[in-house]
């Protein structure tokens, strides 16, 4: 069994043929000839992302885990539209604001920046060759926030401190949750905006889901 992970039924439309499922828990859907894909719509966020897929990967057993959806792009070399692989995570906003400055709780000695799943504070993805993936999709390092960001000082602070190519609301989650579980997971992402002062007129959710359900279906045909 394979379980597909989003945090909202827009962020999968195109794989569902019109189909109705509801959030929080998973249902099982066909993907091309495969009927054996569940779909979790897990809610936006890494609370409830990590309570759902938590529960779930303890109700069942499954081969892997194909998380997908949007994410905002830092970097100058991604454009609406591209698909990517996410391949390290980190918690960009879990920490402590000291008279305005954030230190994460490894600066403070609060967590253990090397306790499985973290290597230096960061959740590094190690299943690539579980995975079929198209070479010519980039890989990046992502930030997850509580916050979509969207004023120029936040945006310079997790540039400067993380340097991230993507920004999402629950991949972190899904890194740390697959990666405490032991399950194969990969997690594909549509760039749907630049990360820039909020300004939603330069989005193009449409283009973003369309093209990273595509890339997701292709990855799924493909495992055994």
């Amino acid at each position: 069994m394979l379980l597909l992970v989003s945090a909202t039924h827009r962020e999968v439309m195109p794989l569902l043929q019109g189909e109705k499922v509801p959030s929080g828990k998973a249902v099982p859907i066909c993907i091309g000839n495969r009927n054996d894909v569940s779909l979790l719509i897990s809610g936006v966020g890494s609370v409830p992302t990590t309570f759902h897929l938590q529960a779930e990967l303890t109700k069942r057993k499954y081969s892997a885990v194909v998380s997908l959806g949007i994410a905002g792009s830092y970097s100058p070399f991604l454009t609406i539209g591209d698909v990517v692989v996410v391949r390290s995570e980190v918690f960009a906003d879990y920490g402590i604001d000291d008279n305005g400055q954030f230190h994460t709780l490894f600066h403070h000695g609060l967590a253990d920046p090397n306790h499985y799943p973290f290597e230096d504070g960061v959740i590094q993805w190690k299943f690539s060759n579980f995975f079929p993936m198209d070479s010519q999709l980039l890989n990046v390092k992502g930030v997850t926030v509580s916050t979509a960001t969207g004023s120029e000082s936040t945006i310079n602070r997790i540039e400067r401190q993380f340097s991230p190519d993507i920004e999402t609301m629950e991949g972190a989650a899904v890194f740390y949750t697959c990666s405490m579980m032991n399950v194969p997971f990969v997690c594909l992402r549509g760039i749907s905006n630049r990360v820039e002062p909020r300004n939603t007129a330069g989005w193009n959710i449409t283009l973003a889901v369309d093209n990273v359900c595509r890339e997701a279906e292709k990855v799924i045909l493909q495992l055994p």
